[in-house]
């Protein structure tokens, strides 16, 4: 967790590293991997103000999951898995 910078709301922003792997069955290597992090474009300003700093942080988890996925052109090896 931290805080950003002047011009930004205060309050603290959360931030989360993170690695998602896919292997087939039985299979040598993993057919896709990433590792990342990811932030909250929301600060956490009150114990009830969690929920959408953690939408946001899952929100950008998952940008990022899906563009790294489509930049290494997972699909195409993911397709093969159990061919």
């Amino acid at each position: 967790m931290g805080t950003r910078g002047p011009g930004t709301p205060s309050g603290v922003y959360v931030r989360m590293q993170w690695s998602f792997r896919i292997r087939a069955y039985g299979a040598p290597a993993d057919a896709f991997i990433y590792q990342g992090t990811a932030e909250s474009t929301v600060p956490i300003t009150a114990v009830s103000s969690t929920q959408p700093a953690l939408q946001t942080l899952f929100e950008d988890a998952l940008r990022r999951l899906v563009s790294h996925y489509d930049g290494q052109k997972a699909y195409e090896r993911m397709s093969r898995i159990g061919a």
